[in-house]
């Protein structure tokens, strides 16, 4: 049976991939419900974001307060929660398995894993500010932008990273030729 199922994934390079995605995937899933159970260190996460978060929009911005997870306007006291949602933990734990699932160099798929989670966090870190920001005003245009606009973006990047990380992690240059 052992055979079957090896001789089964083996015929196609597609199974190999699906499998090997749905195996690290797994793994990762596991891991991070161990991280999401063990509270303090979820908790610490989210005031490590918030904090982050009020220091961009200090920056950018203007002042608020932060009071653990939840990120406060000095000015008319709406707020914004960064809970474990808001982490991306979920989208980065599927984009490292499906990178993990490229054939190639170990270290070039640890590379861009380790890139790609990047790009997500500091996407996230924009769309928590972003929002932060909006809360202020309308509520429509905030859910708006919650809902759908910044899903939207972080798929489109999602599927960016991943097909640049294919490429890297399996040497694809692409063609580039002239306009004239």
């Amino acid at each position: 049976m052992l055979y079957m199922c090896s001789s089964w994934i083996s015929a196609s390079p597609v199974r190999r991939y699906f499998v090997s995605f749905i195996v690290v995937f797994s793994i990762i899933q596991a891991l991070l419900l161990g991280f999401v159970r063990e509270s303090n260190l979820i908790v610490l996460a989210e005031n490590l974001v918030a904090s982050l978060v009020a220091d961009i929009y200090s920056i950018l911005n203007g002042s608020s307060i932060v009071a653990g997870n939840m990120l406060i306007h000095v000015n008319n006291g709406s707020y914004v929660l960064v809970d474990q949602a808001c982490l991306g933990l979920s989208l980065c734990a599927s984009l490292a398995a499906a990178i993990y699932a490229i054939p190639g160099s170990l270290i070039k798929r640890v590379s861009a894993i380790v890139t790609a989670i990047t790009c997500i966090q500091l996407l996230n870190s924009m769309r928590i500010t972003h929002l932060f920001h909006l809360i202020q005003g309308d509520r429509a245009r905030f859910d708006l932008f919650h809902l759908y606009i910044w899903q939207s973006v972080s798929l489109v990047l999602t599927l960016i990273i991943l097909t640049l990380s294919i490429q890297w992690v399996r040497g694809i240059r692409p063609e580039v030729t002239p306009c004239l």
